[in-house]
Parts: structure tokens; C-alpha cells; sequence
């Protein structure tokens, strides 16, 4: 398991290279994200590669929000197959992420300040 941070324009994009983001998975795109956030103001999360999340996975995702809304910061959750999107309705997690088809066009959305 791996996991890919690139920057592109003013923000930094996060593609972890795991087919599950659960239990087993979540610990390390959680440290990883302790250090980012601390260094880095704009985040793009690159799902395309996870094929299955479950609660532990989706529940990783909003403390990262928080620390980056905390600090005026932008986190965009990109790439989400079917049965992940699926799981962010269900539990509206599509409502309190901005999910993006692809990293292009997270990139591309304008940020917006509060």
C-alpha cells in the first residue's frame, strides 16, 4: 500500500493506491494527513483507486475537514466509484464534503474564503 502526493497548482492532491479504505487502511491516511494539513492550506483526496469504504474509512475523512476548515483551508474529496458515493449519500457525507468528478475539475472550482 502506498500513497501519492503530487501538487498541482496551489494544492496539494493525496491518491492513496488502496483498494479499501477501512480499519486495516484508515491509520495510515490519517498520519499522513497530520502532517499535511499542518504544511499545506488547499487538499484534493483522489479516491479513484478505493473500491470499497467502509465506516472507519468515511469517518477518517471529517476530522481532516474540520482541521482544514479550522484554518480557512479547502479539502476536496475527488474520483468516488458508485458504491462509495453510494456511502456518502447514505450517510451525507456528500453534503458535508465538496466531492469533485475528477482532481482536474477540483482543482479548476474556485476557493472560496468564509
Amino acid at each position: 500500500m502506498s500513497i501519492d502526493v503530487t501538487h498541482q497548482e496551489n494544492f496539494c492532491v493525496v491518491k492513496p493506491d488502496f483498494v479499501a479504505l477501512d480499519v486495516r487502511t484508515a491509520g495510515d491516511l490519517r498520519s499522513l494527513f497530520n502532517e499535511l494539513t499542518a504544511k499545506h492550506q488547499h487538499i484534493v483526496l483522489d479516491l479513484q483507486q478505493v473500491s470499497y469504504m467502509d465506516s472507519t474509512g468515511i469517518a477518517t475523512l471529517y476530522p481532516i475537514r474540520s482541521n482544514m476548515d479550522s484554518k480557512g483551508g479547502t479539502f476536496r474529496v475527488t474520483g468516488l466509484n458508485e458504491r462509495v458515493r453510494s456511502l456518502f449519500q447514505l450517510v451525507g457525507a456528500d453534503q458535508m464534503f465538496e466531492v469533485f468528478d475528477n482532481v482536474d475539475d477540483a482543482i479548476k472550482q474556485p476557493v472560496t474564503t468564509p
